[in-house]
């Protein structure tokens, strides 16, 4: 519950499209160091004789570059919003967004807790919020099963 509560708060606080625009940037920074690492660790090769240093130096440089940059933007662009008269409704939504995010956090949460071995335990058993959680965390594993089974389909 608590963390349901700090999401939803640090939703209104920051508004939904500084959560969207860093939920984007993250991603981008992802998939610009798995896209652009072999590439960038040529820069590398006076510095870093090894390749797979270089690879990993390559990846560290473009995921902090790209989240440095995406922050430098976020900030713009939340700086105009907050001037703007979508604040109220930017806040709403964030809110909402948070509530969300904590939602698949908690379900994230509960599967790892699982795996831990923790489902046994008897707190787990007597609460009163796990099972919502619980519900989350199957359609989560369900859906990462599915998507898995996608990739290794198109493999063969």
């Amino acid at each position: 519950m608590a963390m349901l509560l700090a999401s939803a708060l640090v939703g209104i606080l920051r508004g939904l499209i500084r959560e969207a625009m860093s939920l984007a940037i993250w991603v981008m920074a992802l998939w610009c160091a798995a896209r652009f690492d072999a590439q960038v660790a040529d820069l590398f090769s006076n510095t870093l004789r090894d390749p797979l240093w270089r690879l990993w130096a390559a990846r560290l440089a473009l995921f902090v570059g790209v989240l440095f940059a995406g922050s430098v933007l976020a900030w713009i662009v939340s700086y105009f919003v907050r001037r703007s008269v979508i604040t109220g409704t930017d806040r709403t939504l964030g809110m909402l967004f948070g509530l969300a995010r904590g939602v698949v956090l908690a379900g994230i949460l509960v599967l790892a807790l699982e795996l831990g071995g923790f489902a046994a335990e008897p707190w787990w058993r007597e609460s009163k919020l796990i099972p919502y959680a619980a519900a989350v965390a199957a359609e989560l594993r369900d859906m990462a099963q599915l998507q898995l089974a996608e990739q290794n389909g198109a493999r063969l």
